[in-house]
């Protein structure tokens, strides 16, 4: 890791630091270009390889979402075995040391009340000749969050997604 000292930097040096390339500008790392190039037959920005997940996905909805998490995180999900079970949190829950379950439990309840001041509400204003403007709030019935995996564990991702959406509704 490198630390940079900027209590003598310029605003501008310090601006040129914190400057980050836009999405479609980040060239891939050579393992990961093999890897695309070896997936969609060609080479492809990191861009175009979202858009053509997303785009996939939504034309072959959870067949093709099935064969993408498989195919990029091993995950092997059918539409029976996607939804986690009670009896699986429950173990989960045990598996985890009490310390932690408790910083876990306060992380959650901290993100909870911060959600719950942004939480947007339905609202409706009088109008002249008898219109009212306004905004209806309605919740989604269901919704996917994904949590990268791979070699490390991130609790605060899958708080940061749940969280909001079970405050949201």
């Amino acid at each position: 890791m490198k630390i940079f000292d900027e209590r003598k930097s310029s605003a501008e040096e310090i601006s040129k630091l914190l400057k980050k390339k836009a999405f479609d500008e980040v060239e891939l790392s050579p393992r990961v270009a093999a890897g695309t190039e070896k997936m969609f037959g060609k080479k492809l920005t990191a861009a175009q390889v979202v858009d053509r997940i997303v785009s996939e996905i939504r034309k072959g909805r959870d067949e093709r979402l099935f064969y993408y998490t498989k195919l990029l995180d091993g995950g092997d999900f059918t539409k029976d075995t996607i939804a986690v079970t009670e009896k699986e949190f429950e173990e989960a829950e045990k598996a985890v040391d009490p310390k932690t379950m408790e910083a876990i439990s306060r992380a959650i309840s901290n993100v909870r009340k911060f959600h719950e001041e942004q939480l947007p509400k339905t609202w409706l204003t009088p109008r002249a000749y008898g219109s009212f403007l306004g905004q209806k709030m309605t919740p989604v019935d269901s919704v996917g969050i994904y949590v990268p995996g791979g070699t490390a564990a991130y609790p605060s991702s899958v708080i940061m997604n749940a969280v909001p959406a079970k405050v949201a509704g």
